[in-house]
């Protein structure tokens, strides 16, 4: 799933990296 930087699915997979390592480590504090 690696596409070349400028294309919409890096576009899309940044925000969503991001929100996923957020939830993350929100849930290790958590838990």
């Amino acid at each position: 799933m690696l596409s070349p930087p400028g294309t919409p699915g890096t576009q899309a997979v940044g925000p969503l990296a991001q929100s996923a390592t957020a939830l993350h480590i929100s849930t290790r504090l958590l838990f």
